[in-house]
């Protein structure tokens, strides 16, 4: 079995180059090391699960081309692919339309695109960016940032966002030119720490919010909850479920569909 270095070797492309860390310093490291080593104009991400459309580069670059100077990024609509049982799952539970959707449409969002309006929506888990794959960023704002913060085990993308919305205005390019593949649901407690210092980060921006410090508890106590049921920690989600905006009534069928991938998970389904 070829490991990355020897499958880059095959590629007769003297645009493709491989650079490695001697040992792994997470995601946000890679990130960085790779900009820092690339020449163009635009610098964009793809993770190892993931996939861009053939397209995806040119339409977003075009927009964002067409736009005045103070446009810095693009970020685009993603789809999940999910695999084995939980797809199967999936398609049972949308062919009888048993879950409702969570996450807001592009129509529904506030404010699809622009600058300092869309850290709100960040902070509260409302706009969803289709992670750092979804993003075609500015070298100069790239640099003028610092890239991504490497001191974040999780929250990386959303952290990045925040002060690139910061730094002027970000686009959103309504299409879906990325596919996300399923992938293993994150360590629940690195989830806690990298919560803390995203809260500790962006103290100020959270008392501006419309609900202020009460909302922003109860949305990430209800994201946290979730990610520890998907775990198969239930009474640990269950917990955070308590102090979060979750209800019975509403997000009752939800809240099973976070348990039904816990218990695949602790039964290998």
């Amino acid at each position: 079995k070829k490991d990355i270095g020897h499958i880059i070797d095959d590629y007769e492309d003297t645009r493709i180059s491989y650079i490695s860390h001697d040992k792994n310093r997470g995601g946000s490291a890679a990130r960085n090391t790779g900009a820092s080593a690339s020449s163009g104009e635009y610098i964009a991400f793809l993770d190892s699960d993931d996939e861009w459309k053939r397209s995806k580069l040119e339409k977003q670059i075009t927009y964002l081309e067409d736009k005045t100077d103070d446009w810095v990024a693009c970020y685009c609509d993603a789809k999940p692919i999910r695999t084995g049982f939980m797809k199967t799952l999936r398609k049972f539970v949308s062919s009888y339309q048993l879950l409702p959707y969570r996450q807001k449409s592009s129509q529904d969002r506030n404010s699809p695109e622009g600058s300092d309006e869309l850290v709100p929506e960040l902070l509260t888990l409302q706009l969803s960016t289709g992670g750092s794959s979804a993003i075609v960023v500015n070298r100069q704002t790239y640099e003028k940032i610092g890239g991504f913060d490497e001191s974040f085990p999780r929250h990386q993308d959303l952290e990045f966002m925040i002060r690139l919305a910061k730094a002027g205005n970000v686009a959103y390019l309504d299409e879906k030119l990325v596919l996300k593949y399923e992938s293993s649901s994150p360590d629940p407690r690195s989830v806690e720490i990298a919560k803390k210092k995203y809260t500790d980060k962006f103290e100020e921006d959270i008392e501006k919010i419309e609900g202020g410090w009460k909302r922003y508890r109860e949305i990430h106590s209800r994201n946290l909850g979730e990610i520890y049921l998907r775990n198969g920690h239930f009474l640990t989600g269950i917990e955070y479920l308590r102090m979060s905006d979750a209800s019975i009534s509403s997000d009752f069928l939800p809240i099973c569909w976070d348990t039904a991938i816990g218990i695949s998970k602790k039964f290998n389904l």
